[in-house]
């Protein structure tokens, strides 16, 4: 069926709390410098339907996800939007979010049938796809990187339900407990 998508996308600055982003979809990128009184487009050759993710952890930094064909899906900025770096790969972004220059993304890269969850650790030099074979997500509708759990994802769905990925290391920790019993009638102070 139908998904309701949003029509603006707003973001503060980590540094700097007088300045705000804003991404109205259809009209492009604003940039506030006084906690939203004023604003001004930023033109700098981005797409016009989009997504904007302000880095949780770092000032300046901001990403820019477009889907539907647009001839940028994903692009990044590290001086507040003066600038972009395309980022190579992917060729549809529903949602982004950053932390700490860890970027989550649903999208699609290059040779995906459809949108899948990539997570990268280093501002985008690497990417690995979180979803798997039970693990698809396929209703996943916006993702959110945990400013202090580094690697930890939460995805919310066009359903009702959210869930919290972090990656595991392959090794089992395995905790032991030790149970005293209390004999009848007798109780222990803790």
């Amino acid at each position: 069926g139908d998904q309701f998508t949003w029509n603006a996308d707003l973001d503060v600055d980590a540094s700097d709390n007088n300045v705000r982003y804003l991404f109205l979809k259809n009209r492009g990128l604003y940039k506030s410098t006084n906690r939203g009184a004023n604003w001004a487009l930023v033109n700098t050759g981005l797409p016009a339907y989009g997504v904007v993710a302000g880095d949780r952890s770092m000032g300046n930094r901001l990403w820019v996800g477009t889907c539907c064909g647009q001839p940028i899906a994903l692009s990044r900025s590290t001086d507040g939007g003066a600038n972009w770096t395309t980022v190579a790969g992917f060729t549809s972004v529903i949602d982004v979010d950053a932390a700490g220059d860890r970027v989550a993304v649903i999208g699609q890269r290059t040779g995906d049938t459809f949108n899948k969850i990539y997570y990268s650790g280093d501002a985008g030099g690497a990417w690995t796809e979180i979803t798997r074979a039970g693990y698809r997500f396929s209703n996943a509708h916006e993702v959110a990187v945990d400013p202090w759990r580094p690697g930890t994802i939460w995805i919310s769905t066009n359903g009702r339900s959210v869930a919290r990925y972090t990656p595991g290391d392959g090794n089992v920790q395995t905790v032991s407990v030790t149970v005293n019993t209390i004999p009848l009638g007798q109780s222990y102070i803790v």
